[in-house]
């Protein structure tokens, strides 16, 4: 693939240790046409090699920050987006695996290996969560160090600022269900919901996992008290019903086919 055809970078902020060993680049991606949001890279360290997941193309200056960290070994895809993981790829010469159902979401690059819940990440310590009643294929990761940290994509999202939300983006995503603090994604839910009753006990499922921590591929960490907010996050989309309204969705829907 020549350069010309890779995902050109976007604005971002400098890679940051969160946690130790745990590193986020908060980034941006463009949506649709005037609207920019918030979309982030988790990088894991393990014995001096780096595990990437939800790839972002970084600036120079940020692939020199993440070389200094390590050896860049793999690239993990646990969602459909991967928009810079042939560029990652070709940059860093990792190995990339892709979640089972997520591998086919992009022409490039095709996967080096595949994974599932029962077939896990054999170099990261880590525990696998499927989301079940869903018309599509994303996994949680629960990484074992830190007293646990889940690593999700879209299904929770926890945010703490509007950074890399534009102005437009800003006014139109409180009327689509997004709201600071722990919530569970609006529009994946609206999109992707095959069964809400298997889809509900998916997640609270997901509290019997082993950790404290959350930090998502849009959003900021969540620290100390994720299991408690991601709880209250269930309650109220799953009893007080979606927070994304109906009119809501037809807009998106449309804005997205226009873009």
């Amino acid at each position: 693939m020549s350069v010309e055809n890779f995902h050109v970078v976007q604005p971002q902020e400098p890679l940051v240790e969160v946690l130790p060993d745990l590193y986020l680049l908060r980034g941006s991606i463009k949506l649709a046409p005037g609207i920019s949001i918030n979309r982030n890279m988790v990088v894991i360290r393990e014995g001096g090699e780096l595990t990437l997941i939800g790839a972002v193309r970084m600036t120079p200056d940020n692939e020199g920050r993440l070389e200094e960290l390590g050896r860049v070994t793999n690239l993990v895809r646990i969602s459909t987006h991967g928009v810079d993981d042939a560029y990652t790829k070709s940059r860093f010469g990792t190995q990339f695996w892709c979640f089972s159902g997520t591998e086919a979401a992009y022409e490039r690059p095709a996967p080096d290996e595949v994974f599932d819940e029962s077939h896990g990440l054999p170099f990261l310590s880590a525990d696998l969560h499927r989301f079940r009643g869903i018309n599509g294929s994303e996994v949680a990761l629960i990484w074992r160090e830190n007293d646990g940290v889940l690593i999700t994509s879209d299904a929770l999202q926890h945010y703490g600022d509007w950074r890399f939300f534009n102005a437009p983006s800003r006014l139109i995503h409180p009327l689509m269900g997004f709201s600071r603090g722990m919530i569970v994604g609006p529009v994946w839910h609206r999109m992707l919901t095959e069964d809400e009753s298997v889809l509900r006990r998916s997640f609270e499922s997901l509290l019997d996992g082993d950790f404290k921590h959350m930090m998502g591929l849009h959003g900021t960490l969540c620290r100390d008290v994720a299991k408690d907010r991601i709880r209250a996050a269930i309650v109220r989309e799953f009893d007080e019903g979606p927070a994304m309204p109906d009119l809501a969705f037809r807009l998106f829907r449309r804005m997205m086919n226009a873009g």
